[in-house]
Parts: C-alpha cells; sequence; structure tokens
C-alpha cells in the first residue's frame, strides 16, 4: 500500500493507492467500510518496514470523508503492508526472552500500544499476557 495524499501534520491519510484511504484500506481487509473499526484496525495492522524490521503505524479511526487517522507519524510515500496478528503470547515471549538474553536486565520498561491491548482483550488472552509479562519483570 502506498500512501499517495495525506496531511503529516495532522497524522491523515487520504488516499491508498490512488483511492479514498478508508475504501482501499477495507478492501485490502476483506471489510466493507462501515465495518472499520479499532477491531478491525487490531486484526489487520499496517506496518512500514525499516531497515529489516518492520513497525506498526496504528490507525486511530476511519473518517466519514474516507480517510483514515493514524496514532503515529506518516507522510505521503510511504509503503505500508498489511500485518495479519499471529501467536501474540508466542511472539510476546519469545521476544522478551531474546531481550532478557541480549541484555542482562532487571526490569523492563515497555509502552503499551493501545491496538494490541485490544487484540488481547478481544482474544481472551490479557491475562496470560500479564503472566508473561512479569515472567521477565515488564
Amino acid at each position: 500500500m502506498v500512501i499517495t495524499k495525506a496531511n503529516t501534520s495532522k497524522r491523515i491519510i487520504y488516499e491508498i493507492n490512488g483511492y479514498p484511504a478508508a475504501q482501499e484500506y477495507a478492501r485490502l481487509v476483506g471489510k466493507e467500510v462501515h465495518e472499520l473499526s479499532p477491531t478491525v484496525f487490531s486484526e489487520f495492522p499496517v506496518m512500514l518496514k525499516i531497515g529489516g524490521n518492520y513497525y506498526v503505524r496504528s490507525i486511530m479511526t476511519a473518517n466519514k470523508d474516507g480517510s483514515l487517522t493514524f496514532y503515529c507519524a506518516i507522510e505521503e510515500g510511504l509503503v505500508l503492508v498489511l500485518g495479519k496478528g499471529e501467536h501474540i503470547i508466542e511472539q510476546l515471549d519469545s521476544y522478551l526472552d531474546k531481550i532478557s538474553k541480549k541484555v542482562n536486565t532487571k526490569v523492563i520498561l515497555a509502552c503499551e500500544c493501545i491496538l494490541r491491548r485490544l487484540e488481547l482483550e478481544n482474544k481472551g488472552l490479557t491475562d496470560q499476557a500479564s503472566e508473561v509479562m512479569k515472567k521477565y519483570n515488564v
């Protein structure tokens, strides 16, 4: 997905691939525009690849004018890929295990992503995620 029209300062994307942003995103995830919600955004995150690593660019809302507002920085010309969350608990445990082996830590300070929180809640996995974080003193 290429951001073809955006307002960087307001974090609004008006067009993706030359089409209204909400319409194109909905098409790519197999939904109708009226179905777009934080739950859908958490199930189908958009990601930006930088230096071999993927970074989620979280969508805040689908707007009445067909645009999408993001929580994070965006700009025209960025190429985004559509993700699909899988095995969130196993991935969390694996990631924290790698960090704890690479760096000798007593505590890990982490920032929570609202859409990951929604994914955990929707899947009934908040207690399991909490246990994994306790294991690594997050």
